[in-house]
This record gives structure tokens, C-alpha cells and sequence, in this order.
């Protein structure tokens, strides 16, 4: 993916790949990123999923060809980890639900590993709408 498309400025830091289905992405990090796989592992860090969870809402609330696009600030962000991700084994991240108003959108976002919940996330963003000029 672009990495502008997930708030990103290099590919070195983008952790997911599109799918055919919309609001659903691959988890494809790279292992040999310095921040994010630090140490050896046999499962995927918990700090990876929060990128992958933080850059799908980025992707689901951006829209960077409305010049009236609100600047979405987080925040608030609730994790539960259900389960181990593991390393090896494909990866999907899905969008399960998006809840906008006037002021906040809510997100909730799943990871999954075999049709199991590996993970849950739930993120509150606030609108800050550009000023107008009169």
C-alpha cells in the first residue's frame, strides 16, 4: 500500500496489504524492521498489531481528495488480546465497524489467524474540522 494511505511516510513502515474484500487487510510486516521486531519471535508483537489497527483506521477515516477531510485526532484506543498471533500464519485485519457523529467516529477493528480472534481494538477519533474562510 501507499504508506500516505496509512498515515506512513516510507514502505519500510507499511504492515498491511489490501484484499479483495473492503475494510479487510493481509498483516504483512516486515521482520526485519528494526522498531517493530526488535528481538527474535515466534508470534507477532502485540506493538505490530496496534500499527496494523492504527493504520486501518487511518485508511477507513482519511480521505485526502476532500479538501473538507477532517483532521481525526485519537483519542482513545482499547485493545484486548484474545490470543497469540502467530508469526507464520497468515494474518487478517478487518474492519468489523464504523460509527461516526457529529464530533467522533468509533472504530472497531478484529485481527484474525484461522477464523480465530487473535485480537480487538476499538478507536475513538475526534474531528478537527478545518477552519472555514468567510
Amino acid at each position: 500500500m501507499p504508506p500516505a494511505t496509512v498515515g506512513r511516510l516510507t514502505p519500510h513502515d507499511v504492515v498491511l496489504t489490501p484484499t479483495d474484500h473492503p475494510h479487510t487487510w493481509l498483516l504483512t510486516p516486515n521482520l526485519n524492521h528494526p522498531t517493530l521486531f526488535d528481538h527474535t519471535n515466534d508470534h507477532i508483537p502485540g506493538m505490530v498489531l496496534l500499527e496494523a489497527a492504527r493504520q486501518a483506521t487511518y485508511n477507513a477515516t482519511h480521505n485526502p481528495n476532500n479538501p473538507n477531510n477532517p483532521n481525526n485526532g485519537t483519542t482513545s484506543t482499547t485493545t484486548t488480546f484474545h490470543r497469540y498471533t502467530e508469526l507464520h500464519q497468515p494474518t487478517h485485519i478487518h474492519i468489523t465497524r464504523i460509527t461516526p457523529d457529529n464530533t467522533t467516529t468509533t472504530i472497531e477493528i478484529t485481527g484474525t489467524q484461522n477464523n480465530k480472534t487473535t485480537f480487538t481494538t476499538t478507536t475513538t477519533l475526534t474531528h478537527h474540522h478545518p477552519p472555514t474562510n468567510n
